[in-house]
């Protein structure tokens, strides 16, 4: 009897130190599908704006502003590496753009996909991602 209650305990002190260690691999995976869905919203950004006679750069400053803030905030938690390095590698010339040899027709369809594109970039109705993944690492 006391040796089946010692195994339970230890059971259950495993599982304690499970719930941690399963807690913040859920807050790695919520961080790196933050990371992806920013990226893939503003390739939908600056690939609509590219389409515009005299595109703004402001798009691309708030990305860079937005991704390099972003990366300070992985910077402090454990474990961010490579949400760090999809980051990093989204920030280099021309990573959000297509390639030049892609038919206007392709990006025009593109576009279309996500009619409100324009409206959410107008309203600063994006993802706000140093915020989101503070937020995300708080809870």
């Amino acid at each position: 009897m006391i040796q089946k209650g010692l195994q339970v305990g230890a059971a259950i002190v495993l599982l304690g130190m499970a719930l941690p260690q399963t807690a913040a691999a859920e807050t790695l995976e919520r961080a790196a599908d933050l990371v992806e869905n920013a990226i893939e919203e503003h390739r939908l950004f600056q690939t609509c704006m590219s389409l515009l006679p005299r595109e703004p750069a402001m798009v691309s400053d708030i990305w860079t502003l937005l991704a390099n803030d972003a990366l300070e905030v992985l910077s402090i938690h454990p474990g961010t590496e490579s949400i760090s390095a999809t980051l990093r590698a989204a920030l280099e010339p021309g990573a959000l753009v297509p390639s030049l040899d892609t038919s206007y027709g392709e990006l025009l369809e593109f576009c279309l996909a996500d009619p409100e594109w324009s409206i959410r970039l107008q309203r600063l109705e994006i993802i706000q991602l140093p915020r989101d993944l503070e937020l995300l690492f708080e809870n």
